[in-house]
């Protein structure tokens, strides 16, 4: 499967805010294993519509840093 710029470009994103979440103390692992299997837009995609809140959603709204969330940046 082809990988176009955008969606390069989107995963970039992703790997920047997992990177930065971790300088912060908190590895979202669960994202980061979803995207290892299926890629970060669908993980993101699956995310987003889960019924519940993300639990590494939740973490980052405890810390004031929404600007991580894949629902801001995405």
């Amino acid at each position: 499967m082809t990988t176009t710029a955008l969606e390069q470009e989107f995963d970039d994103t992703c790997m920047e805010s997992v990177n930065e979440c971790r300088k912060l103390g908190y590895n979202p692992s669960l994202f980061v294993t979803m995207r290892a299997q299926i890629g970060s837009a669908e993980a993101c995609r699956r995310l987003m519509n889960s019924p519940k809140w993300p639990d590494g959603f939740v973490r980052l709204l405890e810390m004031k840093r929404l600007d991580l969330s894949i629902g801001i940046r995405a």
